[in-house]
């Protein structure tokens, strides 16, 4: 079986596409917020 492998451009820009946002960045480290979700964070 293949391993699947992804950057983290490529995972971040996925996830923005699934109603994430980015919300700050520090370094390398990146966070993300959903639009819907309340109360986490």
């Amino acid at each position: 079986m293949k391993k699947v492998t992804s950057t983290g451009k490529e995972i971040i820009s996925r996830l923005k596409k699934a109603g994430f946002a980015l919300e700050r960045q520090k370094g390398s480290h990146v966070f993300l917020k959903h639009a819907k979700v309340r109360g986490y964070g």
